[in-house]
């Protein structure tokens, strides 16, 4: 059984994509070796908001 989504289910997910991208982007950056301050940081937010929001989508679709 699955349960319903409610404010505090969905606040955890939120958390949990945020601290999920945040930790998949820079061990990208630390494995290919790239300096955030040499780096373009639009290029970076946008992979960062991209992949946050997938992480986010695939949780909440699971849990519906």
């Amino acid at each position: 059984m699955k349960r319903r989504l409610d404010r505090e289910m969905i606040i955890a997910m939120a958390i949990t994509s945020f601290l999920a991208a945040t930790g998949i982007l820079f061990f990208g950056l630390c494995i290919l070796d790239i300096q955030i301050s040499q780096t373009n940081i639009a290029g970076v937010l946008g992979s960062y908001s991209g992949l946050s929001s997938s992480i986010w989508f695939i949780l909440l679709f699971r849990n519906c």
